[in-house]
């Protein structure tokens, strides 16, 4: 079990190393839950994203985004991704 002030240093060593991981790889590689993850990804993205947007004053907070560090992706597919049904004939 990792302390949890040690969990935004651990999180931010794995997200240096791999800025596409996602709340699950960090739950199996650390052991914490999902939810616990995704807070923390989301802290820290979004902390990397301001501190792009202060380095670079000309920078949009879409273009930041679009930058190295991916936004967060869901696991889940769209509500609406149903399979279209086949007409009957």
């Amino acid at each position: 079990m990792i302390p949890h002030e040690k969990l935004l240093e651990r999180t931010a060593l794995l997200l240096d190393t791999d800025s596409a991981l996602s709340a699950a790889g960090i739950t199996e590689i650390l052991g914490m839950h999902t939810a616990t993850a995704q807070r923390a990804l989301t802290q820290l993205r979004a902390r990397r994203i301001a501190n792009r947007l202060e380095q670079a004053p000309g920078l949009t907070p879409s273009s930041a985004t679009s930058l190295p560090t991916p936004a967060p992706r869901s696991t889940r597919p769209p509500l609406n991704s149903a399979p279209a049904r086949p007409e009957p004939t």
